[in-house]
C-alpha cells in the first residue's frame, strides 16, 4: 500500500506536467479540471500508479514513461 501511495504522489506530478493549466485557473479550478479529466478517461490515480508501478517491475523507469506520456500530450 505504501507503495503505491509513492506512485500516487509520482502520478500527480506527471499530472501537473501534462495538464495545461489556464491562467485564469485558481487551484480549485485546476484540481476540478484533473478531476474531471480522469473521470472522461474513466481512470483513477490508483489505477495510473499500479500501471507506473507495473511499468518498473518491468524494466520501465518512472523517467521513461514520464517521457512518452509528455511524448503523447505533446509535452
Amino acid at each position: 500500500q505504501k507503495l503505491i501511495m509513492n506512485y500516487i504522489q509520482e502520478v500527480e506530478k506527471i499530472l501537473r506536467e501534462v495538464l495545461f493549466k489556464e491562467e485564469w485557473m485558481d487551484e480549485d479550478d485546476y484540481t476540478e479540471c484533473v478531476e474531471m479529466t480522469l473521470s472522461l478517461a474513466n481512470i483513477t490515480r490508483e489505477q495510473l500508479a499500479q500501471a507506473l508501478e507495473k511499468g518498473v517491475s518491468n524494466g520501465h523507469s518512472i523517467e521513461t514513461q514520464t517521457a512518452l506520456i509528455k511524448k503523447i500530450f505533446g509535452k
